[in-house]
């Protein structure tokens, strides 16, 4: 059973939550109707909540602003939080997403969708608890710097601090939640780095998170000036959704930009010797209103190019030869260390 905090400035929308909730087996339910008696409750509470309900269009504090604080508490850092609000613009659906929203749902709503998105956070939660219990007793054998768990290769890793980055999920929804709404505006690119499974085999665990978010800063650093959404897949892939209106120039300051942000930042191991980094950026695909495969078809596609790109790399890295575009510079302690690849 999970608690959950639902905040709505309209009390026959909490009462109507009650509802819906103890009927679908959710009756751990606490309502506020305000931004700042969410905060109060959630400063004062004894047990924590596990999922937030939040309306946008609230009186002094709308559910956005209030979504941003609601991540400011350590302990709700990654916690589901589901918007549910009449504002159905794209500019809403951003901002929302932007500031930590985990998933989106438009008024009036399908009792048969709210349950479902909330099974689907339910889901998330319970492997999120089973996966820190699986650290505890990785930990109770061993010092914690020494841990490393594959899935830290391979699973999507929460990178906080880092502008316009969110979980991988919460990506996923963000482009689900523009196609209910039919706002195709958007483009998705991807970035990765290429050789980051040898990275993993001499970093610790502590060292790999350092590199994640030295990579995601250096990302971030590139688009700057440019308004994206950003989350990390694993396995080095970066995903970025823009608007479509401004993807080229986003990708061709990425492109211009990233070295000289890898140079600066130089990733090194927990040794302090400099990471050899290979990344690869890919290009810009299209989010369409007549598109085969779905609303997520145009993530996949990017995912695709930018994996073939990177097997290229590192095939080419092996035969002594780089076989794409690439810009070299920095430092010359870094200048045959860091390549971007595109």
């Amino acid at each position: 059973m999970i608690r959950i905090l639902a905040v709505d400035d309209d009390a026959i929308i909490l009462e109507l939550l009650r509802e819906i909730l103890a009927s679908a087996g959710y009756a751990d339910i606490e309502v506020a109707d305000s931004g700042a008696r969410a905060l109060e409750i959630l400063n004062t509470a004894r047990q924590p909540f596990d999922c937030f309900l939040l309306d946008i269009q609230m009186p002094q504090m709308d559910g956005i602003e209030l979504c941003r604080r609601i991540r400011q508490f350590p302990q709700y850092a990654r916690a589901p939080i589901l918007m549910l609000t009449a504002m159905a613009e794209k500019s809403y659906i951003d901002r929302a997403f932007a500031a930590g929203a985990s998933d989106y749902i438009t008024k009036p709503f399908e009792v048969i969708e709210l349950i479902t998105r909330l099974r689907n956070a339910e889901t998330i939660i319970e492997e999120r608890r089973r996966a820190l219990e699986h650290q505890v007793a990785l930990m109770s054998a061993r010092k914690e710097s020494e841990i490393k768990d594959r899935a830290l290769l391979t699973e999507p890793v929460s990178i906080p601090d880092i502008d316009g980055m969110i979980e991988y999920l919460a990506f996923e929804n963000y482009l689900l939640q523009l196609s209910r709404g039919r706002q195709f505006m958007s483009s998705i690119l991807a970035a990765k780095v290429a050789n980051i499974a040898e990275i993993f085999e001499r970093c610790s665990a502590r060292s790999f998170r350092f590199f994640l978010t030295d990579i995601a800063e250096a990302l971030a650093e590139s688009m700057r000036g440019h308004a994206y959404l950003m989350a990390y897949r694993g396995s080095g892939l970066f995903t970025i959704a823009c608007d479509r209106r401004d993807a080229d120039a986003l990708c061709a300051d990425l492109k211009a930009n990233l070295q000289v942000r890898l140079d600066e930042i130089m990733p090194v191991y927990d040794d302090t010797t400099p990471i050899p980094v290979a990344a690869v950026i890919g290009e810009p695909a299209a989010h369409r209103l007549f598109r085969a495969g779905g609303a997520l078809a145009p993530l996949h596609e990017a995912i695709e190019a930018v994996e073939k790109k990177a097997l290229r790399v590192v095939a080419g890295k092996r035969a002594g030869a780089a076989i794409l575009p690439t810009v070299t510079g920095g430092a010359p302690r870094q200048r045959e260390l860091t390549h971007v690849y595109w």
